[in-house]
């Protein structure tokens, strides 16, 4: 049986996707993986997106520890969005807030429709 919590990562990447578009990833921690990272990861209309998601109850065990906090920082400092967020519509506040500030035209819905564009990048940073 899933945890409350795994249950809103699920609900949370869902609605991010269908919302924004972008690639969303629920992230599972373990031994092989750098500490901190957030349980979304997302990247929308190039841009970087790190999210901790708790539930919204007080208490320690209901905010980022010191390591997940310091990854949300790095990833703030480095120009990314990293946020912990406590529901859906708080999430979605997160990325739209910070796709408005970038002044990123938001699409109205995800579409599979719509127009795809590969860019290769290289290195020397040519295409």
């Amino acid at each position: 049986m899933k945890k409350p919590e795994t249950k809103l990562q699920e609900k949370i990447k869902k609605h991010l996707q269908k919302t924004f578009g972008g690639i969303w990833h629920k992230i599972h921690g373990g031994p092989f993986q750098r500490s901190g990272i957030g349980d979304i990861i997302g990247c929308c209309q190039g841009y970087y997106f790190n999210l901790e998601v708790k539930q919204d109850k007080k208490g320690p065990k209901y905010e980022p520890t010191e390591i997940q906090q310091n990854q949300i920082d790095e990833v703030n400092n480095n120009g990314g969005c990293g946020a912990c967020v406590k529901s859906i519509e708080q999430a979605e506040q997160v990325v739209r807030s910070y796709l408005e500030c970038k002044a990123i035209q938001i699409p109205k819905e995800s579409s599979k429709d719509s127009v795809k564009i590969r860019v290769h990048w290289s290195v020397d940073g040519t295409r």
